[in-house]
């Protein structure tokens, strides 16, 4: 088998590249994240052409286009009071993190010295974002502060770190590695410590979103040589349960603060599109659709 052919598919389809100024053939929707009221879900899409940052009604009515950037934009976080949103852009020609005031419209890059930085995760605190970053050969989890610009780096293992997910309580981060082998899910205290294993097994698991209470973690999880759903770890007894059965790719969950709802993405129409389900695994309905070139 070649490892490398492996891992890369995997992280294709778990973890969505931002386009650097090129039009891609098909329309995608990526990265669906909730707003803090359950209202809203903000999202990365090329359905204009270039990947742009959209928000859309949970109902599905007014989608707006965010952001205009030949460079390309994607990876929303939705910050804890609903007046900013935090997104990845090669506008710069790195990837960067940049912050979209909602009030005014007005877009600030988070640092200029965080280049080929991407997956931004907000803190409850909502000053601190997380993010995942490649400061030499690999990536690791960083924290920049919001109103200092410090960076502080979280995780330091050889192996790959990617797509933290702070908990709602402040306390742990969750965050996906290879440094098993396989990719699995992890959790270390959120100002830095020991690091603990979520998962385990031959399936390769990723992209976690915490439940609004903390309790539970949404995953995607796949085999090496197969397609992929989501599924629910308990994280005190660390048993998970699947949620999705569909004979197509179901991925990026990312469940609503109210606790009524999973977003994620999946390949159920032949491209990648954003569906909505409950936590209990009732019927996914399509959210939005189309593209207009």
């Amino acid at each position: 088998m070649n490892t490398k052919k492996v891992v890369w598919t995997f992280l294709c389809a778990v973890i969505p590249t931002v386009a650097q100024g090129q039009e891609s053939q098909r329309c995608d929707y990526h990265d669906p994240v909730w707003s803090p009221d359950s209202e809203w879900l903000a999202f990365g899409s090329n359905r204009t052409g270039d990947f742009e940052v959209f928000t859309i009604r949970r109902d599905g009515s007014e989608l707006k286009q965010l952001t205009e950037s030949e460079g390309g934009d994607g990876g929303p976080a939705w910050s804890p009071d609903g007046d900013r949103l935090a997104f990845t852009s090669h506008r710069d020609d790195t990837g960067s993190l940049y912050v979209l005031d909602l009030r005014t419209g007005l877009v600030s890059p988070v640092s200029a010295t965080l280049g080929r930085a991407s997956a931004p995760a907000w803190a409850p605190d909502g000053r601190t974002i997380f993010y995942e970053g490649r400061a030499d050969e690999n990536r690791d989890i960083y924290a920049v502060d919001l109103e200092t610009f410090a960076v502080r780096r979280v995780t330091t293992d050889p192996a790959n770190d990617f797509r933290p997910a702070p908990s709602p309580d402040g306390k742990w981060l969750a965050f996906q590695s290879n440094r098993s082998g396989k990719y699995q899910l992890y959790r270390v205290p959120i100002e830095g410590g020991v690091v603990e294993a979520l998962t385990s097994g031959d399936s390769n698991s990723a992209a976690p979103k915490w439940s609004p209470d903390g309790r539970q973690i949404v995953f995607y999880s796949a085999p090496s040589d197969g397609k992929g759903d989501l599924y629910v770890l308990d994280v005190e007894t660390r048993e998970a349960t699947r949620l999705t059965t569909h004979a197509a790719l179901d991925y990026a969950p990312s469940w609503s603060p109210d606790g009524s709802a999973i977003a994620f993405v999946s390949r159920r129409t032949g491209e990648n599109r954003i569906f909505l389900t409950g936590p209990d695994a009732s019927a996914a309905v399509l959210l939005v659709d189309g593209c207009r070139q």
